[in-house]
């Protein structure tokens, strides 16, 4: 049940809110020719809203998306894409965070988790056997962000830079999250070189 401060008006506006942003991201990437590499600076609260839009244009497609996910676990994010009615068995999560924050992980066929979001050489190559396997592929990072809270800058960097080779490499796709952009503005501006293009949602 709501409290005071969580109306059912409020909840709603922000439910609607979010299907809002999530149809500006579809036809943001309508508008998009791939492949392409994309930074999206966001805000913290609007990640859902991003995330569900970006599952909503391709889960349906013939194009392969692989979530690395660092803001929330895989059976949290299939939880909110159930209650919006996406579909989330086409995707496929390397997730490296429910194991760091102690949640039990949910077996399935289209997810592995990792021990830690400092094992950036163990995603990478789960990275790298997905695009051996399809080319045709969106890559999501979610996010640059929770990467800086395990990692240092210099590792990030390299990361991301060896991620956006190997896609484009397959000629594939990707699009990376990051919030607090002026707090972080030095690796922002230097994952913005690694980039076709800086787009704020």
């Amino acid at each position: 049940m709501p409290n005071e401060n969580w109306s059912e008006e409020k909840l709603e506006k922000l439910l609607n809110k979010q299907n809002q942003l999530s149809t500006r991201v579809v036809h943001s990437l309508n508008e998009i020719k791939e492949p392409f590499t994309i930074l999206a600076l966001v805000e913290p609260k609007e990640y859902s809203g991003i995330r569900n839009g970006v599952i909503q244009k391709y889960s349906k497609s013939d194009i392969q998306v692989v979530f690395l996910s660092l803001n929330s676990g895989y059976a949290k994010i299939v939880q909110d894409l159930n209650k919006e009615k996406l579909d989330s068995k086409n995707i496929f999560f390397i997730d490296m965070i429910s194991i760091e924050r102690d949640l039990e992980p949910n077996p399935a066929s289209n997810v592995v988790y990792l021990e830690a979001p400092t094992e950036l050489t163990e995603a990478m190559l789960l990275v790298v056997k997905k695009l051996d396997e399809k080319p045709k592929t969106v890559l999501v990072l979610d996010s640059i962000s929770t990467l800086l809270i395990y990692n240092d800058k210099s590792s990030i960097e390299k990361f991301i830079h060896t991620l956006v080779g190997k896609a484009n490499a397959s000629k594939a796709s990707v699009l990376l999250l990051s919030s607090d952009a002026k707090q972080k503005e030095d690796i922002t501006k230097t994952i913005s070189q690694f980039v076709d293009l800086t787009i704020n949602f």
